[in-house]
């Protein structure tokens, strides 16, 4: 069944009137703003990919954990969702504007990076637990690293091998790392919401938990890339929450925080460079060349 057959199908179902298609760029085939009948506005994702299902079903797997950490404000209302091996498709409250819609327009932008931080403060404290969560992110996003660097980075930025990409887990300090808390290393945000509730956040993964202060970095990274308004301080703003506050939830030292946001840089900045080596050639560069410095941060050399 295609997107459009889907679509006819689930608004019959559940009364819907469509509103517009959104336009940014995202892993399902179609998400759309859609009415009930009491004017009600929700979000209709839909899959009918072998790509865009799994991805409906890993919200689903990642929404359902959240709701058993007491974290069901953080998330859309589930209306009502499908999984199925053809076509999936998720209805969930409506948030309004994403962070960079809404920034955009704000004629105070700082105040939207501090709320950014102030409502994470609540989510961070409510899941914080002791656990091998958070050493286990970390290692993931290094694995992330190295797939990005082994795949792609390497062969067109670095065909010497020069990049001592095999030393990040040592140098990381990772036997500090015995706390975990809300965490999605992807973290960006198109997919955070400032409501007169609280944050919502609209994408989450299989796992969690982990170390937020890689998420915080990964946010930071995509308000310079986009040039969101007063990105400069709010990524000072950000990182130094990251870096103290989130390092001190978690108990863990200052250096070990600051390696752990740079490790979040240099996979939004790796991820940025391969997504522009045929497109942009020239940021691509730029991006690299931004990612050897935190690589650099990390290593100490």
């Amino acid at each position: 069944m295609d997107s459009k057959a889907l679509l006819q199908r689930v608004c019959k179902e559940n009364d819907l009137e469509v509103v517009n298609k959104f336009v940014f760029g995202n892993v399902c085939d179609a998400v759309y703003l859609a009415r009930n009948p009491q004017g009600v506005l929700q979000v209709l994702k839909l899959g009918t990919t072998e790509k865009s299902i799994k991805e409906i079903a890993m919200n689903i797997r990642g929404y359902n954990k959240l709701i058993a950490l007491g974290l069901n404000w953080f998330i859309p209302g589930l209306i009502a969702y499908r999984l199925d091996p053809k076509v999936s498709w998720i209805l969930m409250e409506y948030c309004g504007q994403d962070f960079i819609t809404k920034i955009k327009k704000s004629s105070d932008p700082i105040s939207m990076y501090r709320k950014l931080i102030q409502d994470l403060s609540r989510v961070y404290g409510q899941s914080l637990k002791q656990g091998p969560e958070g050493r286990e992110s970390v290692l993931s996003v290094i694995k992330k690293v190295e797939e990005q660097y082994y795949k792609y980075i390497g062969s067109a930025f670095d065909p010497q091998g020069q990049i001592q990409i095999t030393q990040l887990e040592k140098a990381m300090g990772l036997p500090k790392v015995a706390s975990c808390c809300f965490s999605n290393w992807d973290f960006t945000p198109d997919d955070v919401y400032l409501t007169e509730q609280g944050i919502k956040y609209s994408d989450p993964h299989d796992e969690v938990l982990g170390i937020p202060i890689m998420g915080l970095a990964c946010f930071a990274g995509v308000a310079k890339v986009y040039d969101l308004p007063c990105w400069q301080e709010g990524y000072e703003i950000i990182r130094n929450y990251a870096v103290t506050d989130v390092a001190g939830l978690l108990s863990l030292p200052q250096e070990v925080a600051e390696n752990i946001f740079s490790l979040g840089r240099l996979l939004q900045c790796f991820l940025s460079a391969r997504f522009r080596i045929q497109s942009d050639p020239k940021k691509a560069k730029q991006a690299f060349e931004e990612a050897q410095k935190y690589l650099e941060n990390i290593l100490k050399f």
